[in-house]
């Protein structure tokens, strides 16, 4: 339900795009461009291996952020919380992000 609502919330900001550019701020695109590099990343890593490094640290600092966050939640709601809210947070930030995209691919209203 979290994933189908931020999926919902990000094709109206991709919407919002075409309508009023000034209404979207940085954390909304955040969500954007965190998606493309989760996308992109592996395919330019190929084409340029130099890059795969950067991939990695990036994932791996999101990663341990999330971790951070879940056990923090964690630890005040109860333990067993903790690996779902980790997954939890990665895929409200992709669906998010998808979201955007397909919202941006739309055209204007």
């Amino acid at each position: 339900a979290s994933a189908k609502q931020m999926l919902a919330n990000g094709e109206s900001i991709g919407i919002l795009y075409h309508i009023d550019k000034s209404a979207i701020g940085v954390r909304h695109i955040i969500p954007l461009l965190f998606t493309l590099g989760v996308i992109l990343g592996p395919i330019v890593s190929l084409i340029y291996t130099p890059f795969f490094y950067i991939y990695v640290a990036v994932l791996g600092l999101y990663f341990i952020c999330d971790f951070i966050a879940s056990f923090t939640a964690a630890k005040r709601h109860g333990w067993k919380y903790l690996f779902p809210l980790f997954y939890l947070f990665f895929i409200v930030h992709l669906s998010y992000g998808i979201g955007t995209i397909k919202g941006l691919i739309k055209k204007k209203y």
